[in-house]
């Protein structure tokens, strides 16, 4: 094509519906390439975000937001549910309370590597599938006996070092398909 001319229209609506999903849905802050396996990532790392962006596009099933400035569990709005995986490795998070985890019924991976995590009560984890729990590096020095029962089923991997643990109360660790602690 010449300078000047203009695309053919049939041309403009390819770009545009290609390029959709990678600019028009994704939050300002944050990148959404497609990944391996069509997979839909929204990487929203090292953003200085003190809140997670309400506006992830529905067909994310990945989020990272690490380092961050995080100090709550985020919520993603409609796309939590079909969220896979959710990285939040070196945030503030000082907490987590189940009411903050129920919309992520499909999470499999949890990283909270490197937050401020003190504690982990019966109630912490809703009845989900998580397969995969990584809560090194944070400042955990109690494991109420059951704090992990809701996920017992399902958890494979449980990642606890670089904590404050002193004891550990044997029914912490009532979970029969654990293969990495």
């Amino acid at each position: 094509m010449a300078e000047g001319w203009p695309l053919p229209p049939a041309l403009v609506v390819l770009l545009l519906s290609m390029s959709a999903w990678v600019t028009d849905s994704c939050p300002a802050a944050c990148s959404c390439p497609k990944g391996q396996d069509e997979v839909h990532i929204m990487d929203c790392n090292k953003k200085k975000l003190s809140a997670a962006p309400l506006d992830a596009p529905d067909g994310i099933s990945q989020v990272t937001l690490n380092h961050n400035q995080l100090t709550l569990f985020p919520f993603l709005g409609n796309a939590s549910s079909n969220i896979t995986s959710l990285l939040l490795v070196h945030n503030r998070i000082s907490e987590l309370l189940m009411h903050q985890l129920q919309p992520y019924v499909s999470l499999e991976t949890l990283d909270l590597t490197s937050n401020s995590i003190s504690e982990l009560r019966v109630g912490s984890f809703p009845s989900m599938q998580l397969k995969y729990l990584n809560l090194s590096n944070n400042r955990i020095s109690l494991l109420e006996p059951g704090c992990f029962e809701n996920i017992s089923s399902s958890l494979l991997v449980l990642r606890l070092n670089r904590n404050r643990l002193v004891a550990l109360p044997s029914k912490v660790f009532k979970l029969p398909h654990l293969q990495l602690l």
